[in-house]
Order: structure tokens, then sequence, then C-alpha cells
């Protein structure tokens, strides 16, 4: 088992290759990496004939996604270059590297995860963030800029599930090798087996029910209340008294309307898809996307993967 890793300015870029040539990419980093670093070494795949087995997308921050969807917009571009020239109508020839074959996507899509209000709490998102970035606070201007990540990363995760969808690229999402199920959400089921990905085995250990549970009910809590209580301009007008009361009066804006972080880690993080990746020699590898360390800890324990390691 062989682990590349790519330049990503933030978050992840990790290629996973497997003796038999298995292949996953795990992640994408930023898009501005994968167009200056990453993707020209990728399309030396599909000159070499190999493929991407799979392209898995721990979770939806920006820093972790915005490279995969880069990659499909290289791959549209050039299905729709191929698509003319068939029919005798031939467009400019791309300039981008073309990507490698992408056999299937691994992703927990946000609005599979959140339901039908995703687009709304994007929105609340989106107007929240610059109030608390304009504030100097740096707590405060953290918080900003984790709130902006995930708003720009919302419609970033709906284009990733748009592009592999039937009628553009036609990838499969969340569709397991061996399997006959429907694809659906990926995560910690008791009883499920693991899957092979040529010489490598890959065990599902997180996020189980509970933190998606937690990652949907949350989100929905700000919106319902978010609307409920007070309009966009209210909503505003707290996060100044909160910013002006800084130092006087204690607060914690992760704990908005039922979104709480887990001992501060947000909560599409504490979403990650984890992996426990065992190849032919038995060493492990440990994918964990951006969750926490005791829900790490609590999906290897599930997976069986400490026994005989710790304490019960």
């Amino acid at each position: 088992m062989k682990l590349r890793i790519f330049e990503s300015d933030k978050g992840d870029c990790l290629l996973l290759e497997g003796a038999d040539g298995g292949r996953i990419l795990c992640d994408g980093g930023m898009a501005k990496t994968m167009k200056s670093h990453v993707r020209a070494e990728l399309s030396k795949l599909r000159d070499q004939d190999k493929k991407l087995d799979y392209v898995y997308i721990s979770h939806i921050d920006q820093d972790h996604i915005s490279g995969v969807l880069q990659l499909l917009e290289d791959e549209l571009e050039w299905r729709l270059y191929d698509h003319h020239s068939a029919n005798g109508s031939p467009i400019r020839k791309p300039k981008v590297p073309r990507p490698p074959e992408i056999g299937g996507i691994w992703h927990n899509a946000f609005r599979e995860q959140i339901g039908k209000n995703a687009g709304d709490i994007e929105d609340l998102l989106a107007a929240a963030a610059p109030a608390l970035l304009a504030t100097s606070v740096p707590e405060l201007v953290d918080l900003g800029e984790e709130m902006r990540q995930i708003a720009v990363s919302v419609p970033e995760a709906v284009k990733v599930s748009r592009y592999a969808s039937a009628d553009l690229l036609d990838i499969p999402v969340n569709k397991l090798p061996g399997s006959g199920d429907e694809p659906k959400l990926l995560m910690y089921r008791e009883g499920q087996e693991s899957f092979r990905v040529g010489s490598m085995r890959f065990t599902i250990v997180g996020p189980t029910r509970d933190e998606l549970e937690l990652l949907r009910e949350g989100w929905n809590n700000f919106l319902r209340d978010a609307k409920g209580r007070r309009q966009l301009k209210d909503l505003r007008a707290e996060i100044r008294r909160k910013v002006d009361a800084f130092g006087q009066e204690a607060f914690d804006l992760r704990d908005w309307y039922g979104v709480e972080d887990f001992k501060g880690v947000t909560t599409p993080n504490i979403a990650s898809l984890m992996f426990m990746v065992q190849d032919e020699d038995n060493k492990r590898l440990l994918l964990t996307g951006d969750s926490q360390q005791d829900i790490i800890l609590n999906g290897l324990k599930l997976g069986g993967f400490l026994r005989g390691v710790l304490p019960p």
C-alpha cells in the first residue's frame, strides 16, 4: 500500500494505491492547488491506461471538496469536446490535462444529510459570516471563516452530485464494490461488511447515525429558530450585540440555536466519512477526514479495531 500526499494549500489531497493497482483519491484539497499541482500528475494515470477506482470526499468543507469539483469540471469539459468532435462540430480542445477515469465517488452529499432546507441554511451562513469576519476579534474571525467555508462548500457539494449524475458524467455515488444495494449515506452500521478495492480492504468506522442526526437536527434547529423568531436583520443585530459585549459576558457563537460543536470540532467535521484501510500485509491506514478524537476512537471501538489495545 502506497500513499502519495499532494500539495493542497489547506485540507487534504492524497492518492492511495494498493499493491495490485487499486487507487483511491482521498479528498481534493483546494481548487487552486488541484490546478497547479495535482491534476497534471493525475492525468498521467490516463496516459498509462490506469484509473481512479474511487474518489473519496470525507466531508463538505471547501478545502476537501473544491479540488474534486475542479477535477469533475475538467472531465466535463473533455466530454463536451468528445461529443462535439464525434458529431462533426468540433470545438476548441481543452487546455487542461484530462483526468483519469473515475469509477465511483464516496460522498455523503450535503443535501442528503440535511434535507430540503439546505439552500436556506446556505443563505443564512453566507449572510452571517461577513459580520463575524469584520469584527477583528480573533475568536469571532475564526468562527466567521468556518461559516464562510461551510457556506461556500454547500453549493460545491451540490455541484459534485450534479456533475456525477447519470445525465452528465454518470459516475456512481456511494455504490460500494460488490454491493447490490441501492446507494445511500455511508456510515457505520452494525454488521456491515468491509469491502475490497483491489488488495485493500476498507471498513467504515464513521460517522455513526448519531453524528449524521446531529448534523441534520442541528442545522434544521438553526434554520427553524432563525426564521421563526427573528428575521435575518435581527440575526445580524444579535451578532453585533454580542460582539459589543465581548469580554463583558460569556457567550459561545458555536452554540447558536442548537448548532453545537463537539469539544471544539464543528458539526460538518464530526460527520466526516472515516475508513480503516488494510493491505495484503495487514498494514493499516486510518482515514479520518476532520473528525474529533473521541468520535474517532469510538468508531475504532465499534469496528473492533481496539480490542486488546485499550482497556474497556
